[in-house]
């Protein structure tokens, strides 16, 4: 009788190891529509002879806030590297030209009691410093002093950029988004000195339309207005390519790479 019950006992272990192990590798495998989409890479190429104009590579911390851009273009590397605070605000980014350290950039960030950036300092290359207010019933910084003195950045409800007037003294640029849809930036974990350094200090044309969480469908522009469209999308719903238009042609093609958490 108790030979039995020993073997009752080993084949109900034996029964049991199948059923474990699938519960662990369910547990070690997460669907694939689970896992983090952080964007990789994005390539910017001419339409009319698609040929690159620049590719942007970018890397993370373990939070997903960027801690790395390298933009490649002509042979020549731009990088910049982030800092931050241990509240998630911006500490301060470097920005190296591999081509020439003349070009060389150090941003320094100070804030307000409400943790709104209200100083951006840089040294090296051109050095400057501009004092920041923010109008808290508009979202609106305001630039005061050196080269963005006059500048007005205004946020939409999602804390993206909304619209510019006065960038680089002279430009405004406005935005628009369909905000139903998700943009290249949606995973990325960025506060809003983030996006207000990318946005003002990021020099590439249209650039800052890079950096956003919603799907972009338009930017008026100081040459016109382009239009975001023919957006292709994997099976995950992120984008991996669109093209911007203006007046009777399409300008740009892009081409973008995730990797997965």
């Amino acid at each position: 009788m108790k030979s039995k019950n020993i073997m009752k006992l080993v084949l109900l272990a034996i029964m049991c190891v199948p059923l474990f192990s699938c519960k662990k590798d369910n547990i070690e495998t997460p669907p694939e529509s689970a896992k983090l989409y952080l964007p990789a890479t994005l390539t910017v190429l001419n339409a009319n002879t698609s040929t690159a104009i620049f590719t942007a590579h970018y890397s993370y911390n373990a939070d997903s806030s960027l801690s790395k851009i390298e933009e490649i273009s002509n042979g020549n590397t731009l990088r910049w590297i982030f800092d931050y605070n241990p509240n998630g605000t911006l500490k301060t980014v470097t920005q190296t030209n591999e081509s020439s350290s003349t070009y060389n950039v150090f941003f320094e960030f100070s804030y307000d009691v409400n943790n709104k950036v209200d100083q951006i300092a840089h040294s090296g290359y051109m050095p400057d410093t501009t004092l920041y207010t923010y109008q808290l019933g508009t979202k609106t910084y305001l630039g005061t002093g050196g080269d963005h003195d006059g500048l007005r950045l205004k946020l939409n409800s999602q804390g993206q950029l909304d619209n510019m007037q006065d960038w680089q003294g002279a430009y405004d640029i406005n935005l628009t988004y369909d905000a139903s849809k998700k943009g290249v930036f949606a995973n990325v974990n960025y506060d809003e000195s983030t996006v207000l350094f990318l946005s003002i200090y990021h020099f590439h044309n249209l650039s800052n339309s890079f950096f956003h969480a919603q799907q972009m469908t338009s930017a008026e522009w100081v040459d016109g207005t382009y239009t975001w469209q023919n957006y292709s999308l994997d099976d995950n719903g992120y984008i991996t390519a669109f093209d911007t238009w203006r007046g009777s042609r399409i300008s740009q093609n892009y081409i973008v790479t995730y990797n997965a958490l």
